[in-house]
């Protein structure tokens, strides 16, 4: 099922880590998902830089995407059963351990999926190349991973 950000305008993504990447540049929002399991709505609101989750249950599988995949790797559900039961009908991914985590916990979710580094990367905006570690600021636009140098570059990327 898709998931949306509300903000301006209703945009929508491939996973929850996709929406959660790009609500960076998107102010106060509320990120829609549905249960991997239950299909259950589940809201995840930013106000004032704060998030919160509807239900507050609410908990999100997040590994590194699998050959540029992220559908299978970046879900959310209700609650830690769910989440637990999802694991005990896919051994795959079970395998890999994750752990479930809270919703409102935006900064684990992200680290937990981020994408495998580069050896090197050459920052959009300055040009200045440079190897990315995992505190590197980074994003996604259209299916393609961007390291900044700094902070601060990322802000100048992400400017409507």
């Amino acid at each position: 099922m898709p998931v949306t950000i509300q903000a301006d305008k209703s945009y929508p993504y491939r996973c929850i880590n996709c929406a959660l990447i790009d609500s960076d540049r998107r102010g106060d929002c509320v990120i829609t998902a549905h249960s991997a399991l239950s299909h259950t709505p589940i809201k995840l609101e930013r106000k004032g830089g704060k998030w919160s989750a509807t239900p507050d249950t609410a908990v999100a599988l997040s590994l590194p995407e699998h050959q540029g995949e992220c559908q299978d790797r970046h879900l959310v559900f209700a609650n830690e059963a769910e989440f637990r039961s999802y694991l005990s009908q896919h051994g795959e991914i079970a395998r890999l351990a994750p752990k479930p985590l809270p919703l409102t916990g935006v900064d684990q979710i992200l680290k937990a999926g981020h994408p495998p580094l580069p050896a090197e990367a050459t920052c959009p905006v300055s040009g200045r190349t440079f190897k990315p570690t995992l505190d590197s600021a980074w994003t996604v636009r259209d299916g393609k991973v961007y390291y900044f140098c700094c902070p601060e570059c990322k802000s100048e990327f992400n400017k409507p």
